[in-house]
């Protein structure tokens, strides 16, 4: 391994090699800036620039663009709550928030500084343990995959502490995550003949209808985003800050990055998925969980350090076996065989020196995206105080886009605006929007989890009582349930306390 990595440092250290990162790094993060787009999309749409380039300038340059455009989504999450990529949903929650309250800046920086390092974090994975943390993720079965779908609803629904609406909302987006073909038999269902629905809604869609057109709908009610200039904070310091409450938090980021890179192993599991897990962690092992929701650092923290982290678990399969761990890497996978190589056990022999600069390129790229990105950022977060007779139409362009480019299909656009009403009534009727969009996500992974477990159990439901990993996760799924049901309890009680000896809700 040692003589791959110094063949693979002195390729990445070569200065066509070396320029490769920080131009992938500002391709990635303004194309993730676009609603709708996401890693994937970002490196497709490079590929096709990158047939002059050698086998390891172009990975190089691909897993850069794929890294920052995670990063990227953030962007629009934090200051217009429009997720950019399905990695940065869970940002919009507390990052929002803090907008609002005119620490955009803040928010900016706990992001960028939190994205860097649980890139490098799950960078340093990658370099050292790919071998045995794939062959983990390969013990993953269909079994397995039902729980970890099972364990992330739980998750949402005990946290938000609105349990019969979560459910409701829950119960919502499966109904609506069922729309398509059968994954087993293929047949239509729910599609009332409209061939637009036989593959089903994209969650994308859905995403920049819930988050991003309905926020437009309640912007229309305000001149800005934030009230007035003297609300708003966007100096260097303020960025710093953002850094020092990521820096002051090290427990929690080592939980979501620890998390992030060994579901971005398991194939299926992206940052999607992973961003609202880790976020929803956060609040199980939070002492103040109430506060999440209201723009908090922790809620900004945990979903951006887990999403670089995640993709750099993605990379272990694809890179030792050819499995894609996420849509970023299915991508990638698409860019390593157009320059005529064979993702899996032999890319690490017959050619080291490409899958090693591959990896070091993304641990450097992760700090170096820091420092590059901090010394722009308090540019870019004076987008807050651009007027809402500009910013709306423009934001909406960019979701119509983001919608119609997905499928090319401007009945998609129609979808997206029909979930961007359903948001906008679900946040009035505080219906909470993340219980419905984790099972739309999962749906696809429950069901055939579910299905294809009890096939291979020969219709047996034991098997997902019985086997090792299942039973550990039934111990979380149990865990999740309880543990945040205990400390809303203690909170309610201490909380009880203080509005007695204050004399009322006010105090407290």
């Amino acid at each position: 391994m040692m003589e791959g990595i110094l063949l693979g440092l002195d390729r990445v250290l070569q200065p066509d090699n070396l320029i490769m990162i920080p131009l992938g790094l500002i391709v990635g993060t303004i194309i993730g800036a676009f609603p709708g787009m996401g890693a994937s999309f970002a490196i497709i749409i490079m590929i096709p620039l990158t047939y002059w380039m050698r086998p390891e300038q172009a990975l190089i340059f691909l897993t850069n663009v794929g890294g920052s455009a995670e990063f990227g989504g953030s962007i629009p999450a934090i200051l217009m709550h429009v997720p950019g990529t399905p990695g940065s949903t869970a940002t919009c929650w507390d990052g929002y928030p803090m907008t609002k309250k005119g620490e955009a800046a803040r928010a900016l920086g706990i992001s960028l500084f939190a994205s860097g390092m649980g890139g490098l974090f799950g960078a340093i994975i990658l370099l050292l343990l790919s071998p045995p943390i794939a062959s983990f993720a390969l013990k993953f079965s269909y079994p397995e995959m039902f729980l970890i779908a099972l364990l992330g609803i739980t998750l949402i629904g005990s946290a938000t502490g609105k349990l019969v609406k979560a459910f409701l909302a829950g119960c919502l987006g499966l109904l609506v995550a069922t729309i398509g073909s059968d994954p087993i038999s293929a047949v239509p269902r729910f599609t009332f003949g409209i061939v637009d629905l036989y593959d089903g809604i994209h969650f994308v869609v859905a995403l920049i209808g819930l988050f991003g057109f309905s926020e437009m709908l309640f912007l229309l009610k305000r001149k800005h985003i934030v009230s007035s200039e003297s609300a708003f904070k966007g100096t260097f310091k303020d960025l710093l800050v953002g850094v020092k409450d990521v820096i002051k938090r090290p427990l929690l980021f080592l939980r979501v990055s620890s998390m992030g890179t060994v579901l971005g192993a398991t194939p299926g599991i992206g940052p999607a998925i992973t961003n609202i897990v880790a976020y929803n962690m956060a609040v199980s092992s939070s002492k103040e969980p109430h506060k999440f929701g209201t723009g908090i650092p922790e809620g900004v923290l945990a979903p951006e350090a887990t999403n670089n982290a995640t993709q750099a678990g993605a990379l272990i399969p694809a890179f030792t076996l050819g499995i894609p761990g996420s849509g970023m890497t299915a991508a990638l996978l698409g860019g390593l065989m157009l320059h005529g190589l064979v993702p899996g056990p032999m890319l690490f022999k017959n050619q080291p020196e490409v899958v090693y600069s591959v990896m070091l390129a993304f641990l450097i790229g992760n700090p170096l995206m820091i420092l590059l990105l901090l010394s722009i950022q308090k540019q870019v977060v004076k987008i807050v105080l651009v007027p809402s007779k500009i910013l709306i139409p423009v934001t909406l362009l960019l979701i119509i886009i983001g919608a119609y480019g997905i499928k090319n299909s401007w009945f998609d656009v129609g979808l997206m605006i029909l979930f961007g009403i359903l948001g906008y009534y679900m946040r009035t009727y505080e219906y909470p929007v993340q219980a419905f969009v984790l099972p739309l996500i999962l749906g696809s992974i429950i069901e055939e989890g579910f299905r294809k477990g009890l096939m291979l159990g020969h219709g047996d439901p034991m098997i997902f009582f019985t086997r090792p990993l299942t039973i550990a996760l039934w111990i979380l799924i149990i865990a999740s349930i309880v543990i945040p049901y205990v400390i809303r309890k203690k909170y309610g009680k201490s909380e009880s306390k203080m509005m007695d000896k204050s004399g009322g809700k006010d105090a407290s």
